[in-house]
């Protein structure tokens, strides 16, 4: 799944087709979240209880959060809807 990361960059680098570039970082999504994901839960577990739960609860859906910031930068309020 790594291997999709570069494929995407190329595909946007080239200007692609554009249905190849949303397959391609999509697929490039997943194995970052997974990444991120895997970091906030270690980071949660040595904080402790309480500031664990709540840098959990903040940074659990980084992903989501990025991927927003950046629609709407590029004006695409409605994907972020």
């Amino acid at each position: 799944m790594y291997a999709t990361i570069p494929i995407a960059i190329f595909l946007q680098v080239t200007h692609r087709s554009p249905v190849w570039l949303f397959v391609f970082a999509c697929l490039a999504v997943l194995p970052l979240a997974a990444w991120i994901g895997l970091g906030t839960e270690q980071l949660a577990y040595r904080m402790g209880a309480t500031y664990g739960a709540l840098f959990n609860a903040t940074f659990g859906n980084l992903a989501e959060l990025i991927i927003a910031i950046f629609a709407i930068r590029a004006g695409l309020p409605e994907v972020v809807r």
